[in-house]
Formats: structure tokens, sequence, C-alpha cells
């Protein structure tokens, strides 16, 4: 799971955290806040692994989506999915390379390939100093996985029930990833961290 690898180094200096049992995170996702665990044992908690099907919202709460959403307009990211930027072509070149081996991926009723490319163009939009780089499509599917529910371990799960919320709560965690953790320092936008 996503942690912010200074957490991660720290925590492991540190010793190790109490771990959450499965009641902590539902308390957690009830709350929808981290602010009352103690940073130690939620990184230490984070690093052991969230439970699979808790994932999608522990990661929502981590990634403070609520309070991106309320501090943009309601409607941001699908007027985001409209913009046309000189990034489109690159996109959709690499989105059918996009892990094309993946069962995810390769059923059309799931419509994965689409909602990749609608993320990656509406946060092309949204940060046009970056725009897009190659290596955010492989990110972003990895977390529209998380956010749809999909267990790729699950050989079993023929039907998915992809929630509504999957295809907006990945682009926020993509901008929470590259805005708030600093993330697109790797990409190729030169930057300082504080």
């Amino acid at each position: 799971d996503f942690v912010m690898i200074e957490s991660y180094c720290n925590a492991d200096q540190e010793g190790q955290g109490k771990l959450l049992t499965r009641t902590d995170w539902m308390k957690l996702i009830a709350k929808g806040t981290a602010e009352d665990v103690p940073e130690e044992n939620l990184v230490y908690s984070v690093t052991q692994g969230v439970p699979n099907e808790m994932r999608a919202s522990i990661w929502t709460i981590l990634a403070k989506i609520k309070k991106m959403k309320s501090q943009n307009s309601k409607f941001l990211y699908e007027r985001l999915c409209k913009v046309n930027s000189k990034w489109d072509m690159y996109i959709d070149k690499d989105v059918p390379r996009t892990r094309n081996n993946e069962p995810f991926f390769k059923k059309p009723e799931y419509g994965t390939s689409d909602k990749l490319t609608r993320i990656l163009k509406a946060y092309a939009a949204f940060d046009p100093e970056l725009g897009y780089t190659q290596g955010m499509n492989e990110i972003v599917c990895v977390v529209l996985m998380v956010m749809s529910n999909y267990n790729p371990s699950n050989q079993y799960q023929d039907t998915l029930q992809i929630p509504k919320s999957a295809e907006k709560n990945t682009f926020w965690i993509l901008v929470y990833l590259m805005q708030e953790l600093k993330y697109k320092l790797g990409l190729g936008v030169q930057d300082t961290v504080d």
C-alpha cells in the first residue's frame, strides 16, 4: 500500500508500531480520517498490508480525497476529461500497452482502458506543467485496480461490480501522489521538496 517513503524508513529505524486490527481499520473507515491513529502505528500497519476488502476505502482516507474534492469545484474531473491537450496522442499510445495481459484490462465490460485514458487526460489538464509522462499509466492502473476492488489473485473473479466512484477516486489519488507527496519529482519535473 502507498505510504510516504520517508515515513516508511523512519518507522523502520524507530522500531515497529502497533499493528492495526480489522476492527481498528473499520473504525478508521467509519470516522473517515486517520487523524486519531498514531503515525507510527499507521505506517507500520500499512506496510504490513491493508485487508483487500478495505483497501479502496483506506486509500481514499489516506489520500485525503474528501478534502481535495471540497477544495475544488464539484464537476472538475468531468470538465478535465473533456480537455484536449498535446499529451493525448501519447496517452492514446500508452494505454493499450498497459498491463494488456491482465484480465482486468482485457474484459471490455469493465471499460478499464477508457477509464485509464480519461484519468490520464484529466490529470494532464489538471497539471499542465507536468502533463503526462510515460509511467504514469502504470501507477494509475494499480490505483484503478484497487479502487475497483479488483483482486488479481482471485482467479475465479469472473464478475466484478466496479463502484461508480472508482474512476474519480483514482484521479484524486493520482493528484495526491503527484501534488502532495511530490511524486512527480521522479517523473521529470524539477522542483525542490521542503
